[in-house]
């Protein structure tokens, strides 16, 4: 996100998972101009193409426009519009970003975006900057994996992952994979397994407009040894 710019930042957040072909989207609002996105979750199948919908409803003069669609939870840019020009810079996403181009002088900064893959899953934003107001914001997700009786195992929380929230028989036990995160990897590790860990664990994804959940059932213990490593593979 560029700070040297003396104007107006909105945005529209979208988190999509292709492997289970859900998203939505969190409509941003900072006074001065308002970024509209979708109505409701919008839903793509590996392969596939997606339009994930940004616009304005005043339309903003070209030489004073500036639009940033960033990969939220890496920072990654996706596409920017600048000096009046389309520019692709990340490699990963080179000829499959667009955007309309022909729509942009009326306000239309939608991204379309081709061959979706797993590694697409993420957060993205999308940026308008203009030269008379600023403002930036980021999209929250939390994950919390619970057993049955509503015991907090694990929980992912604003970016961050919150071991003391974990309830004293799993703390230091249970983890994420961090760096999975970002593509909707949310798979559970637990160590040193014990007789009383069995049951039902459940893993519930929540963000401004999804939520989402599974239960994943630890059994037949007396196949794992005593103080085994036991993982449960789960993506959104």
């Amino acid at each position: 996100m560029k700070t040297d710019l003396q104007g107006s930042s909105d945005g529209c957040l979208f988190f999509f998972s292709v492997l289970d072909r859900i998203s939505s989207c969190l409509l941003l609002s900072v006074p001065g101009l308002q970024v509209e996105g979708p109505s409701g979750p919008l839903q793509v199948q590996l392969g596939d193409s997606v339009l994930l919908p940004c616009s304005v409803r005043t339309p903003v003069p070209l030489e004073e426009l500036e639009v940033e669609w960033r990969r939220s939870d890496s920072e990654t840019m996706v596409l920017l519009f600048q000096d009046g020009e389309e520019r692709g810079e990340e490699p990963k996403f080179r000829n499959r970003a667009h955007f309309f181009t022909e729509e942009i002088s009326r306000g239309n900064f939608s991204l379309f975006l081709t061959n979706v893959t797993p590694a697409d899953a993420g957060t993205y934003r999308c940026s308008v900057h203009t030269e008379k107001e600023s403002g930036d914001t980021t999209a929250l997700i939390s994950v919390v994996w619970k057993t049955d009786q509503d015991i907090i195992v694990l929980l992912y929380k604003d970016g961050e992952v919150l071991p003391d929230s974990s309830h004293e028989r799993y703390r230091g036990r249970a983890e994420f994979f961090p760096a999975e995160i970002h593509k909707g990897n949310f798979s559970l590790r637990l160590k040193e397994v014990r007789t009383e860990d069995k049951g039902d664990f459940m893993c519930e994804v929540h963000t401004s407009l999804l939520s989402a959940s599974t239960t994943v059932l630890l059994q037949d213990l007396g196949t794992l040894k005593q103080g085994t490593l036991w993982e449960t593979r789960l993506w959104l």
